[in-house]
C-alpha cells in the first residue's frame, strides 16, 4: 500500500466539496481515516472512536466529518475520508493502473465506461475509486488480483481528484 499523497485538511475538504457529485456529500455514509501502521488506512467516526463499514451508527454526512479539518486543521493532518459502500452505493477500486503519464489500459477505460459513474484518483494518485448505484441488494463483494467491486461492508477513500473530468 502506497503512501498518500499529502494535501492541507482545509484544501482536501474543499477539494471534494468542489468535485465530488452532491449526491454523495449529502449522503450519511462519510467517515474520516486516521493513518495507521504498514500505510494502513484507520477509519474514525466523529466521535472519536473506530467507525465500521458495517455499522451506519458510526457514519455521518461529509459536513459533519470535516468539520474538524476546517476548525482544527493540525489535529487531523494527514488524514483523509472515506465512503461506506452499501446499497445502493457501490465502488469500484482499481489499485496501480494509473500510468506516469496519468492514462490507463483500454480494458479499465471500458470498465469505467460502462458504469458511467464519478471516477476519482486514489490517494496513491497510482489508482482509480469509482462510486456508482445500483438496485436490489447487489451482488457479493468481488476481489481479483486487479479489480474489486464493493456493494456492502466496505470502505472506499474520497479525494475529490476527478480522474478525467
Amino acid at each position: 500500500m502506497r503512501k498518500p499523497i499529502a494535501i492541507e485538511p482545509g484544501e482536501l475538504v474543499e477539494k471534494i466539496r468542489n468535485n465530488v457529485p452532491a449526491e454523495l456529500l449529502q449522503m450519511k455514509r462519510w467517515c474520516a481515516w486516521k493513518p495507521g501502521k504498514e500505510g494502513r488506512k484507520i477509519p474514525m467516526s466523529i466521535y472519536g472512536c473506530y467507525a465500521s463499514c458495517t455499522d451506519e451508527s458510526t457514519w455521518a454526512t461529509f459536513d459533519l466529518v470535516s468539520a474538524p479539518f476546517l476548525k482544527n486543521p493540525r489535529s487531523v493532518s494527514g488524514w483523509g475520508f472515506n465512503l461506506a459502500m452499501s446499497a445502493p452505493l457501490g465502488g469500484l477500486d482499481l489499485d496501480d493502473i494509473v500510468m506516469a503519464d496519468g492514462s490507463i489500459e483500454e480494458r479499465y477505460r471500458l470498465i469505467l465506461g460502462h458504469l458511467g459513474s464519478y471516477t476519482e484518483f486514489s490517494p496513491s494518485g497510482t489508482g482509480l475509486h469509482c462510486f456508482f448505484t445500483y438496485t436490489g441488494d447487489g451482488p457479493e463483494n468481488r476481489k481479483t488480483k486487479d479489480i474489486e467491486l464493493y456493494f456492502r461492508a466496505h470502505f472506499l477513500s474520497v479525494t475529490g481528484d476527478v480522474f478525467e473530468g
